[in-house]
């Protein structure tokens, strides 16, 4: 195995440096091998101006080599036009790769007015940029020289407001309104526009319905010497087109909202322009509803989703998240609203908000399947949910789920292991909580959700497991998300097989495996933010931050101080004869998806976690300790045959969990054609205990500072991905680098000590990014 892992990279790199990066450039061209900016007093961020650069050169991965300009030129100039594999080659070839680009003189040139125009708009008013060429080989280089010049500054700022003393009154008094223009401030114009943006904003949000950014102006006086500015701010007035069709300027006027109507279509994809025919009527609070057949959703629903009232003055960020509560409703495919002007006296603006649900019920399936050692292990779950059980859009979830692993080194009467339960889900858009006024409910854009759940696991023995929740979620702007375990419950009951009880009951007296081996109960809270861009479109690098924090079995502390208890033969507290955990666990993960070109991104993740008992518990409880491998850890091995520290794998399942856990994970994806995407990866990380590791039953597994460094393991591979748009396949194939359990014998580096598929690959199907 050795020698053929060796054969084929070697062939590999031969083939990939023979490629001539100049292959098919042209004689009398030139490839652009780089672009330079020197400016060594700029105050400026040189990413920034790059992104003016109208032309630059193949992108290099992780800034060594060009990869994909290499693999353009493995394919042949005919071979779009031979026959068989060699043309399906050629193509896949061309499709992966990148063209050369090629130095083009014009694009030059046009860089460098683009360049000029830029430092110009950030207050470098005498800005100056040139470029010069090295041409080498058949290839080119451009240095693009920026001469700066003294930056202008703002010195005084003004704001006439034309005699509006209510505008002026508004943004003086508003106090989550501050002007971001400062003395001393670079004269960019971004920044006077954000200004504009702003101060409109704010307006909008006290009823003046017609205000945009184009009714501030600036005027700037650069004459007053030393590089300074004197910025005044205008106010325009307002134009009336009169009804003898003369334009007349007015002060900007206030307005309210009149009429609220809201349409709820029945269909999807139907627009309330091709209704003929529909009922109305309103609601408690007046807001007529215009509908076919029934309302989807009910009509207290509708109104507690509705920031805003007849009377009230227009307030756009009242309206803005109206739309983004109907929006967050699962049954609501899309919301709109649109306000017209009543043209009367009493200036208002009628409101008219449409509605378009979903489908109401959906099915929902995933998969995941892993190999390694020769054993093989799958699961899945299959969900119905229907989305607007009650007419709330509230959610109700029913999921059957099974898996199953094979564990051909484990000694004991059954050589697999079977997970299979079900659960059933309520989730309601709002705070379902006592004492809660309606007014602080309809604020808060909250969800509360319910579950409930069974699960049986089989491996020599029957562990049944009961479990309870209940939480609530809500977001706080777009992106940010919080969530509280109010009440997670767990009971787990146990019932042993004779060989398993013989085994691992006798044999080894480890209380700790023992204790998460025997009937006990979780009683716990938990906190968790999220930040979470990666499903937005609209932005090129994308970001993931998750902090959680929970603490379990305070409450029945507190319980058996009150009230008599019993306690077990390891000394635990019983509440209801049933043992009860404590513990406190906290875990921390990041991820940046970052943006190479259309076709390439590279993904960092980091992940990290600590549990620690204390109290009633010698040790965590299985269900919240940490385990490693898997389709979404270090994909060299399979999930839980990793760790914990440098703790052989080869034949205890039950022992390979820990109280420690970090992940570390990078990741280089590229599109490939139709909807297949390879990905190459590496990951590290390992699970540690925390407690004494001197037990046979996880020898080499606790975490020390000077040594945990050394058993992390490493491991590395590469995927296809089948992305549907709405789901995604991925195959990855996992390769161990280092190995911890080999540390003892000197083979942890198992690239080095002759590898076999056998061991040292775990081969993974899931559905979704790992990350």
């Amino acid at each position: 195995m050795k020698k053929t892992y060796f054969l084929i990279i070697t062939i590999f790199l031969v083939l990939f440096s023979a490629c001539s990066p100049v292959k098919y450039v042209a004689d009398g061209d030139f490839l652009l091998d780089d672009v330079k900016i020197d400016n060594k007093n700029t105050q400026l961020k040189e990413s920034d101006a790059e992104s003016y650069i109208r032309q630059q050169p193949n992108l290099k991965i992780f800034g060594l080599f060009r990869a994909h300009l290499r693999l353009y030129s493995l394919s042949r100039k005919d071979s779009i036009k031979r026959n068989g594999r060699v043309r399906h080659l050629g193509r896949a070839l061309r499709k992966m790769g990148e063209p050369p680009v090629i130095y083009n003189s014009m694009m030059r040139i046009q860089s460098e007015r683009q360049l000029e125009k830029y430092y110009r708009a950030k207050g470098f008013m005498n800005a100056k940029a040139s470029s010069d060429v090295e041409f080498k080989k058949k290839r080119a280089v451009v240095t693009y020289h920026i001469n700066e010049g003294e930056p202008f500054r703002i010195e005084n700022i003004d704001f006439d407001y034309r005699g509006d003393s209510a505008i002026k009154k508004i943004v003086e008094s508003d106090r989550f309104y501050e002007t971001k223009l400062k003395k001393g401030m670079l004269f960019d114009s971004d920044e006077l526009d954000a200004e504009r943006n702003n101060m409109s904003s704010l307006l909008r949000r006290h009823g003046y319905f017609y205000f945009t950014k184009d009714y501030i102006t600036y005027t700037a006086d650069t004459t007053v010497g030393d590089h300074k500015v004197d910025l005044t701010l205008e106010l325009k007035p307002f134009t009336r087109t009169k009804s003898d069709g003369s334009r007349v300027d007015v002060p900007h006027t206030k307005y309210k909202i009149g009429d609220i109507t809201v349409v709820t279509l029945d269909k999807p994809h139907v627009s309330f322009s091709e209704v003929l025919e529909y009922d109305s009527a309103r609601t408690e609070e007046g807001i007529l509803m215009k509908y076919m057949h029934k309302p989807f959703l009910r009509s207290s629903v509708i109104e507690d989703n509705i920031m805003f009232g007849k009377g009230e003055a227009y307030n756009s960020m009242r309206s803005d998240f109206t739309l983004s509560k109907f929006n967050s409703l699962g049954i609501v495919r899309a919301a709109y609203i649109n306000f017209n002007d009543k043209h009367n006296d009493a200036n208002e603006v009628d409101c008219q908000i449409t509605l378009s649900p979903t489908k109401t019920k959906s099915i929902s399936a995933n998969v995941e399947a892993t190999t390694t050692l020769g054993d093989f292990g799958f699961g899945g779950t299959l969900g119905w949910s229907h989305h607007n059980i009650f007419r709330g859009s509230e959610c109700l979830t029913f999921k059957l789920s099974y898996s199953q692993e094979a564990i051909s080194g484990m000694d004991i009467t059954n050589d697999k292991i079977r997970d299979y339960g079900a659960s059933v889900t309520l989730a309601i858009p709002r705070v379902m909580f006592p004492f809660l006024t309606r007014d602080f409910r309809r604020r808060i854009n909250a969800n509360t959700e319910l579950d409930a759940a069974f699960s049986v696991q089989q491996m020599g023995y029957r562990r049944d497991q009961l479990s309870l929740g209940w939480k609530y979620k809500w977001q706080r702007r777009r992106f940010y998300n919080f969530e509280i375990d109010f009440l997670d419950y767990n009971l787990v009951k146990m019932e042993n097989a004779d060989a398993f009880r013989e085994k691992y009951f006798k044999e080894h007296a480890n209380p700790i495996l023992l204790y998460n081996y025997t009937d006990h109960q979780i009683l716990c809270t938990g906190f968790t933010y999220t930040f979470d861009n990666m499903s937005s479109k609209r932005l090129l690098n994308k970001r993931l931050f998750k902090a959680s924090f929970e603490t379990g079995g305070n409450t029945f502390q507190l319980f058996s101080h009150v009230c008599k208890y019993d306690t077990t033969e390891f000394g635990q507290n019983m509440i209801f004869e049933v043992p009860y955990s404590q513990y406190v666990k906290t875990e921390l993960e990041y991820a940046f998806n970052q943006y190479i070109n259309e076709k390439c991104r590279i993904v960092y993740h980091a992940k990290a976690g600590v549990a620690v008992p204390y109290g009633n518990s010698e040790g965590v409880p299985f269900e919240k300790r940490f385990y490693a491998g898997g389709a979404s850890g270090v994909r060299g091995w399979a999930v839980r045959t990793l760790g914990p520290g440098k703790f052989p794998s080869s034949n205890d399942y039950l022992a390979q969990t820990g109280d420690i856990n970090l992940l570390l994970n990078l990741e280089y994806r590229i599109k490939l054609f139709w909807k297949l995407e390879l990905a190459t990866f590496v990951d590290a990380g390992n699970v540690w205990t925390l407690y004494d590791d001197n037990n046979e039953d996880q020898q080499g597994g606790e975490f020390f500072i000077d040594e945990f460094y050394k058993q992390i393991a490493l491991a590395g591979g590469a995927g296809l991905r089948i992305d549907f748009s709405y789901f995604l396949i991925r195959f990855d194939l996992g390769l161990k680098f280092h190995d911890p359990s080999r540390i003892d014998d000197g083979k942890q580096w198992r690239t080095a000590h002759g590898m076999n598929w056998h061991d040292d690959f775990a081969f993974h199907f899931a559905v979704g990014y790992p990350f």
